[in-house]
């Protein structure tokens, strides 16, 4: 072969090779075109201007710029997963309004501009998962009223801000899963009153505020699982439409007890056919959770029957005789508290001292709150007329009690005693005096460890334990805290004096 001929089939190849992958997608496209996988490390420009659908995933793409699909105004799928994209320019979408499909997942993106999806009005699904996002802009979303799909999931998300998804009126599916968000703020789905499905599983949830689901009234799937919620979530999910719902998931969290309402809920999720568990699983989850088989959990076992696929997934964490066994199986006069249990609840307040200044329009008849949430009385004065050893007894025993309540060291005179004991009646006969959102479990301070005293059946109760400071022998008196608005009140066991109990 003459030299001049060689030189012009080395030229034809080179020119092949560069053009190859761009010219052989082009030659392809129709309306749908095809250039994944050819090594592309931009936007291709030479492609038919009408066509509606662009596959360039699996590609090398590192950055979008605002020029890059002004040629393909009729997109309406726009595929550009899995290539090494860390950077998307302001408005680069902007001229895509006919755009329902955007797939940006598996790419380098740490932040997106806070315009960057200005002009996709029609977009119905949007994919950023398994990318490195940390946070989003408050507005990042705003003029997206059509999507129906978010994927999120696997991202370093921590936090939520409160109104990332104002105007998402119509979203559907919401994957927030496998990210580290902390805590969910209030107000984060007020708008997303038509979601379906929401993903909230392998993150580092502790706690779900009151109102978080309060919107959405039409969801029919919660995964909670793999976080680390010590309490169950009961107020957050009585806003649901239970009914409704084919998945709640909570499983492998931090919940040690369950309140007699959660049995409720958890029933009130249809249970579904035997024949779909194989492909679907159970309608509910609450396995692997650190259950403590105590007495907090009585009312809760009393609930149960059999009747539901839950109450098998219920196995004792504690205490060390029980570990093992399944909550159903527990006779319910085993489940006891060794010792006194103080308070537990499940309130937004973090001591009693708390109620106390925030709650009740009474705070200042209410300063003989010790730190486990008793009301401390005086010691009884000595009738009038003692004489003898008796009254020598009674004075010896006065001058050595702690009378500290009140802000008060001693008690002046009747007058002031009889002062503070009427508030004690007065609180006793007027519950609304006093207003407590939470149930409370209570343990007689003088009793035996069986000697148990609930005060309603709806009883919560977070991880933290506590230890009564006052014992049979002390010289001040208890009342336990009651919770008036309680519907379920069992035996309650008095330890005032017995003068002050009618």
């Amino acid at each position: 072969m003459p030299n001049k001929a060689r030189r012009l089939l080395v030229l034809l190849l080179i020119i092949l090779k560069e053009a190859g992958p761009t010219a052989a997608c082009s030659s392809s496209c129709s309306s749908d075109c095809s250039c994944s996988n050819r090594g592309l490390t931009g936007v291709p420009q030479d492609l038919p201007t009408d066509i509606t659908w662009l596959k360039l995933e699996s590609n090398a793409i590192t950055t979008l710029s605002q020029t890059d699909f002004s040629r393909y105004k009729r997109l309406i799928i726009l595929h550009l997963h899995s290539n090494q994209i860390s950077m998307i320019h302001n408005k680069t979408f902007r001229n895509l309004t006919s755009l329902t499909w955007l797939e940006l997942g598996e790419n380098q993106l740490t932040t997106l501009p806070a315009d960057i999806f200005v002009g996709l009005g029609n977009l119905q699904t949007l994919s950023l998962w398994r990318n490195e996002i940390t946070s989003l802009a408050v507005d990042i979303f705003v003029g997206l009223g059509n999507l129906r799909y978010l994927y999120l999931h696997s991202n370093q998300l921590t936090t939520l801000p409160a109104d990332i998804f104002v105007g998402l009126g119509n979203l559907h599916w919401l994957s927030l899963d496998r990210n580290d968000i902390h805590s969910i703020q209030a107000g984060t789905f007020h708008d997303t009153t038509q979601l379906r499905i929401l993903k909230l599983e392998y993150n580092n949830i502790r706690t779900i505020p009151a109102h978080t689901f309060g919107n959405q009234l039409q969801l029919e799937e919660l995964r909670l699982n793999h976080n680390n919620i010590s309490t169950f979530p009961l107020e957050a999910l009585s806003k649901l439409n239970i009914s409704l719902m084919s998945k709640l998931i909570l499983n492998n969290n931090q919940m040690e007890t369950l309140p007699a309402m959660a049995y409720d809920i958890l029933a009130s999720v249809p249970v579904r056919e035997a024949y779909l568990l194989d492909d679907l699983g159970p309608t509910v989850i609450i396995e692997n959770n650190p259950w403590q088989c105590d007495c907090r959990m009585a009312p809760f076992r009393q609930r149960m029957n059999g009747s539901y696929p839950f109450e098998a997934e219920i196995r004792c964490a504690g205490p060390g005789n029980l570990a093992g066994q399944l909550l159903q199986d527990v006779n319910p006069e085993d489940l006891i508290c060794e010792e006194t249990t103080p308070i537990y609840s499940t309130s937004k307040y973090d001591t009693v001292a708390d109620i106390n200044q925030q709650e009740s329009p009474h705070h200042e008849n209410m300063q003989g709150l010790d730190s486990f949430g008793y009301l401390v009385l005086p010691p009884p004065l000595p009738p009038e007329n003692l004489t003898g050893p008796q009254a020598d007894a009674h004075n010896e025993s006065g001058d050595e009690a702690d009378r500290t309540v009140g802000g008060h060291d001693t008690w002046a005179d009747d007058t002031e005693y009889d002062d503070v004991i009427s508030r004690v009646k007065s609180t006793k006969e007027d519950p609304q005096s006093h207003k407590y959102e939470n149930n409370q479990m209570i343990e007689d301070a003088a009793a035996s460890p069986r000697d148990i005293v609930y005060d309603n059946d709806d009883e919560s109760v977070d991880n933290q334990s506590q230890k009564t400071a006052a014992g049979a022998d002390s010289p001040n008196h208890y009342e336990p805290l009651r919770n008036p608005s309680g519907q379920h009140q069992h035996t309650y066991t008095s330890l005032l004096p017995h003068d002050l109990q009618h």
